[in-house]
């Protein structure tokens, strides 16, 4: 076959997989409530979301590291694909939610390496600067699965079946997966060591370390919100979380002889910084695409296809952001300018979203969205350039999964701390709420769960729904936190003009930005 078809074979299959990754992230956010409802598992709803956050977390780093030791594109991308395919199945078959969310576990963690290798490919098959328009690509199909996926998955719970949420993922999986093992073309440099000595080199351990303090740290906040925070349940999985973490930090500096997390990376200050600037990002994109269509169905009562319609602005300028700012690119080469107005925009977006309560109207709300969008998109296209350009050449593609890992990571924890404050301010609120109406929402189960609102006597609505206005305001506090931490993180990031090469010298401080 050419090298310019394979060329398009490999940047397509790129360009779905990324498409894919997020289209299941988000298909699911207007029908977490009524797939909660249906598998009777309301209390558990936010692992619907995070059970496939901490996969894509957790595999993430573990798949690169295992592509840049075996270098076997179609191996790697085509396992992927694979475990998404599985994932599917078990989702799509589930008859309780814990069945449910081990298939999202498992989806997510195939999820993680589709994103990863994705971005690790294009790294590696395009030169320095091709690579930006390329990523741009990416971006866009993020962009358009960031957009389709709450339109579709409102659709399909609406009119058909979630079911169908998985069944859609596991089709789109198996051509990957096809294209992947047919039509990728290896790298001349392929090891000839046996593929066996190869995974023993694998920080194995490091590997479950992270694993179990990332789960740890979201069932702690599960239980404490549940069971109270001083349940045995809840702090020792805090306890757990600490000691993980405790045990990964003296593996990866003291005992890993290739570490999951190298050394070169994070005693780099510069890339540090758009990690944990990603980290702020990734958390202010669940309280968008997660709480937003609770906050569209609680407040409004609308469905949930309506639900996921009201999300289009901040799809539509979340890909502005990633074509427009790659477009400027090419007059104003400094991605730093662009972090910062990202940064600053997010901090506007979600200081206006505070003002939004059930009399809002769609306009304001829609105008609020497209700030946090347009942050988003120009913080990922621009984040990536820069963090690629401030690293040495043969840590471009573990920097490209901690880049992604780092805004899942805070997606996740973001997802499940959202979740629980829901919770906690509801209870808090009812304080104020006459008993008669409260007889009645409990009645009808609607301080447990929303979707049941519009089922009570239009009469005893008004303060119920109010409930949870309040509580929706008092969550987004937190993105609004979070941005300004980012806007903080954005102005130590390094100055990168836009075209730069990675690093190739030893120490990437010495190179001049």
């Amino acid at each position: 076959m050419p090298d310019k078809l394979v060329f398009v074979f490999q940047t397509g299959v790129c360009v779905l997989s990324t498409f894919l990754m997020i289209l299941n992230g988000t298909i699911i956010s207007p029908a977490m409530t009524k797939i909660a409802t249906d598998l009777d598992g309301v209390d558990s709803q936010a692992w619907i979301a995070s059970a496939f956050l901490v996969g894509a977390c957790a595999s993430q780093p573990t798949y690169t590291f295992v592509f840049y030791l075996i270098i076997k594109r179609r191996v790697v991308l085509g396992f992927g694909a694979l475990s998404f395919m599985i994932g599917c199945l078990v989702c799509a078959l589930s008859h309780t939610i814990n069945m449910l969310i081990a298939g999202r576990t498992i989806q997510g963690a195939g999820g993680g390496c589709l994103l990863s290798m994705s971005f690790i490919i294009v790294a590696d098959i395009a030169s320095v600067e091709v690579r930006p328009r390329i990523q741009a690509l990416l971006g866009i199909s993020y962009g358009i699965g960031s957009v389709s996926g709450p339109i579709i998955g409102g659709a399909l719970v609406d009119y058909v079946t979630w079911r169908w949420d998985f069944w859609l993922g596991f089709i789109l999986s198996s051509i990957i997966f096809v294209v992947a093992v047919f039509f990728f073309k290896e790298p001349a440099n392929v090891s000839r060591d046996s593929v066996l000595s190869k995974l023993k080199r694998v920080d194995w351990i490091g590997v479950v370390l992270a694993m179990g303090a990332i789960c740890c740290i979201l069932i702690a906040l599960s239980f404490g919100s549940i069971l109270g925070w001083t349940d045995p349940h809840a702090y020792g999985a805090f306890t757990a979380c600490g000691i993980a973490l405790i045990l990964l930090f003296i593996v990866e500096t003291k005992f890993a002889a290739e570490p999951l997390l190298p050394k070169s990376i994070f005693s780099n200050f510069h890339a540090v910084v758009v990690f944990f600037f990603m980290l702020c990002v990734g958390a202010q994109f669940v309280a968008n695409m997660f709480i937003s269509p609770m906050l569209f169905q609680a407040l409004y009562g609308v469905d949930a296809i309506s639900s996921g319609i009201r999300l289009v602005p901040y799809m539509v300028c979340l890909i502005f952001g990633a074509i427009g700012t790659t477009a400027a690119l090419k007059f104003f080469p400094f991605t730093k300018f662009f972090l910062v107005l990202g940064a600053a925009s997010a901090v506007i977006g979600y200081g206006l979203f505070l003002t939004v309560n059930e009399n809002s109207s769609w306009g304001a709300q829609a105008g609020y969205l497209g700030f946090c969008g347009f942050a988003l998109g120009i913080s990922q296209t621009n984040g990536l350039v820069n963090v690629q350009s401030v690293v040495a050449e043969k840590d471009v593609a573990i920097t490209t999964a901690m880049f992604n890992f780092f805004m899942f990571m805070g997606a996740a924890i973001g997802v499940s701390i959202y979740q629980v404050l829901i919770r906690t301010f509801v209870v808090h609120n009812v304080a104020d709420v006459p008993l008669e109406y409260l007889y009645v929402a409990n009645k009808f189960g609607a301080l447990k769960n929303y979707l049941f609102i519009r089922n009570m006597p239009v009469e005893y609505q008004g303060p119920i729904i109010h409930v949870y206005a309040r509580a929706m305001h008092s969550v987004f506090i937190i993105p609004l936190g979070v941005a300004a931490v980012g806007f903080i993180l954005s102005l130590f990031i390094k100055n990168v003009r836009f075209g730069q090469p990675a690093q190739t010298v030893k120490d990437p401080e010495n190179v001049q930005a």
